[in-house]
């Protein structure tokens, strides 16, 4: 467990931060995240904190309101018709070059989505035709009737300007050019991104004129920043700080539910492995005592999860149980399964994504040993951890989900469906494969949440993945900001801001 931080690393991390240059601090808003981005490409963002940023920049066809709610945004409105959907687009809205957006923009756009680096492939996967029916109206065909389409469309398929058609992938990735609130001015890799308002936007010019995100992945100098003024928001107060930051005068701390997940994976296609048998993999869990962990790794700052999905995404299903600790019950599932003296395996974790990510690691390696299942944890940066996961190079992994559609289909599919593209695990499972592709030509949403939670007790009865927590979000905000409300999605709405 992580100690509270003492005063003297605190006056430290003061002037390790206050010794770095900040743009223009007085006027400029400084937004320290904890994960470094590695990309503004629309289509490659893997993290959160890239998508926050990202979303200052660009917008999308949809966008959703503080509590999730679809909302309209470069489109005005959106009606279907069996597998056909019509977007009418904004008018009047300008790129941050010049150029005015139409519909050709978002006609490039999908073009653009069916290159390689594009990540939401399971739009582009289900997407039969993009039509331009004028410059202000286009048409998506679906291969089959798909109700999820609209939500799908939320922080994905951004829309960029065909001023993009002939730049690389490198280019777009690094000059991100927008219809957003900020306009990208600098990116200095692993110490900040200067953004600054774009007067021109069509919902009026942000009232804060300068931006700053710098990303500081130690907690201790992410927390002095915050404290000694020259940090005005994180989204990241330290959980082991919470009470620290809170009797700072200058400083309101702010939390609501999350929409993350934070599991774990196992190898089930290796016949070889252990987690290859289910009782394994219930036996495991059994192993686990998250209650306790909630409790002394994440200071009560979270909730043990029962499934996957979060609370509030469609088909979540209150019915399930979290698996309870039982030492006593995983060993004698692991003498049935053939491993009465344990078993030892390799558990790989990021140390710079989640909450305590490493910290909960290493006590769930304690407790497995108590069980005999000998654990040598591996931590590394997420953009290591992240692209050796997708490669399936582990067998015993954790990970995280904030899920853009709030529905669980795509969020189960992307890691349990046979070709998932976060499928670390290599699970394949037929039935499963074949519940998830049902649900999604259910057109009503109502029918869809009553599969889905089907589908959720199914994954839970298998043990295909190991639910762990669902976290709060925390933020921290200096008090010369106002207007300052936490989105569900943990997406920074900065054109909201002003200073006091």
């Amino acid at each position: 467990m992580l100690k509270k931080t003492s005063l003297t690393a605190t006056v430290a991390a003061i002037a390790l931060l206050c010794a770095q240059p900040l743009w223009a601090s007085g006027d400029t808003l400084v937004v320290s995240q904890n994960t470094v981005a590695t990309t503004l490409h629309p289509l490659a963002l893997t993290m959160t904190p890239e998508q926050s940023i990202a979303s200052n920049i660009y917008d999308g066809l949809v966008d959703r309101d503080h509590e999730g709610k679809l909302v309209p945004s470069l489109a005005t409105s959106w009606s279907r018709d069996g597998n056909v959907w019509r977007f009418a687009l904004r008018k009047g809205v300008k790129w941050h070059n010049g150029d005015s957006f139409s519909a050709d923009d978002v006609i490039y756009t999908f073009q653009l989505a069916e290159t390689p680096i594009n990540r939401y492939k399971f739009i582009n996967e289900k997407i039969a035709a993009v039509r331009k029916i004028d410059d202000y109206t286009v048409e998506i065909e679906t291969k089959r009737p798909w109700a999820l389409l609209a939500d799908a469309l939320y922080n994905t398929i951004i829309v960029m300007p065909r001023f993009f058609k002939d730049k690389s992938e490198a280019y777009i990735a690094e000059n991100p050019l927008g219809t957003g609130p900020y306009k990208f001015v600098e990116w200095v890799r692993g110490s900040h991104m200067n953004l600054v308002a774009f007067e021109d936007h069509w919902r009026g010019a942000p009232s804060i004129k300068k931006v700053s995100f710098r990303p500081i992945n130690n907690d201790a100098t992410r927390l002095a920043g915050l404290m000694s003024g020259t940090v005005d928001l994180t989204t990241e107060v330290p959980v082991q700080n919470v009470d620290t930051a809170k009797n700072n005068k200058n400083l309101t701390v702010t939390t609501r539910p999350s929409a993350l997940s934070v599991f774990f994976l196992v190898r089930t296609d290796k016949p070889e492995l252990p987690t290859a048998k289910r009782e394994v993999r219930l036996a495991i869990q059994h192993a686990i005592n998250m209650d306790e962990i909630v409790k002394t790794i994440l200071s009560g700052q979270s909730k043990p999860a029962t499934q996957l999905p979060a609370p509030f995404f469609r088909g979540f299903n209150p019915d399930l149980k979290r698996p309870e600790y039982d030492p006593e019950k995983a060993r004698k599932l692991l003498a049935a399964a053939g491993y009465p003296d344990g078993f030892e395996i390799t558990l790989n974790c990021t140390q710079d994504r989640y909450v305590m990510d490493k910290d909960l690691c290493l006590a769930v390696t304690q407790q497995l040993s108590k069980v005999k299942i000998k654990v040598n944890l591996v931590a590394q940066t997420a953009a290591v951890h992240f692209k050796e996961l997708r490669q399936q190079k582990y067998d015993f992994m954790l990970m995280g989900w904030n899920e853009t559609t709030f529905d669980s289909s795509r969020f189960l599919g992307e890691f349990l469906k046979t070709k998932g593209v976060w499928n670390g695990g290599g699970v394949s499972d037929p039935k499963l494969d074949a519940m998830l592709e049902e649900s999604d030509i259910i057109p009503d949403q109502n029918g869809r949440a009553a599969k889905l939670r089907e589908i959720n007790g199914y994954v839970v009865e298998q043990a295909l993945a190991f639910p762990l927590h669902y976290p709060l979000d925390i933020y921290g905000v200096n008090n010369r900001v106002k207007g300052f409300v936490p989105n569900v999605k943990k997406i920074l709405t900065l054109r909201e801001l002003s200073f006091q």
